[in-house]
């Protein structure tokens, strides 16, 4: 895995003047924040808005560090106790669920969708409908050449920072990035939806106080990355 060191350089290229501990703030406090494109989906979890209801959920990248050899030996110990016989794949799914929740604590949804994610690249590689359609594939593909190969690679989080600094880095990969300042009606949006309370009413022509710090923060830039079937969407 590359050093902060290293990283701090790379990003340098198209950001001169930035310092490492303005950096170091970039990249724990705003570019880690993720929406995706996704058709809404109504559960318990969604906020009143000026489009009607809708879910409102913040997606944050995580990259935890696992001892891949323990892990394994814990879901082979797990999957060995299994006390039935037969079953079906749910039953195999759970079993493995259980035993991965056993060894890594508090999996967010975040970490099983990225489980998921690699389990279905993973299966996709051995019946033949293998294909680079999304951003997390590109991410896997280069990870596993380089764990092949014994070459250190950037994490998952570090991956997404670097095609987002490195125009050089995000062309390789055939990734378009488009960065634009967020319109005073873009932000007023998002910062109803993040603050919303009962009784509010949605009315642009009241300015809010975007830096007080009572309600979330409000961003002022999008970033878009785009490849093929995917967009995903930042704000800082």
């Amino acid at each position: 895995m590359a050093t902060l060191q290293t990283q701090y350089k790379n990003y340098l290229k198209n950001n001169p003047h930035c310092s490492y501990d303005e950096w170091l703030d970039i990249l724990s406090d705003k570019f880690l924040t993720i929406i995706r494109h996704d058709e809404p989906k109504v559960s318990d979890d969604f906020q009143i808005g000026p489009d009607g209801a809708y879910e409102h959920t913040d997606i944050y990248l995580i990259d935890r560090e696992i001892n891949f050899k323990d892990t394994i030996n814990s879901l082979i110990t797990k999957l060995g106790s299994v006390e039935y016989d037969n079953g079906d794949l749910s039953d195999l799914g759970n079993e493995i669920g259980i035993g991965l929740g056993n060894v890594l604590s508090e999996l967010s949804e975040d970490e099983i969708s990225m489980f998921i994610s690699g389990f279905r690249h993973g299966v996709s590689l051995t019946n033949g409908t293998h294909s680079l359609n999304d951003i997390s594939d590109l991410y896997y593909e280069k990870k596993e050449y380089c764990i092949s190969n014994q070459i250190d690679f950037l994490s998952y989080d570090e991956f997404i920072v670097k095609l987002l600094s490195d125009k050089v880095f995000a062309n390789e990969y055939n990734v378009l990035v488009e960065k634009s300042d967020l319109t005073y009606p873009e932000r007023y949006k998002i910062w109803f939806n993040n603050n919303y309370e009962t009784g509010m009413e949605y009315n642009e022509s009241i300015v809010p106080d975007f830096d007080n710090e009572y309600y979330e923060t409000t961003p002022t830039k999008r970033s878009i990355l785009t490849y093929k079937d995917t967009t995903l969407e930042f704000y800082e």
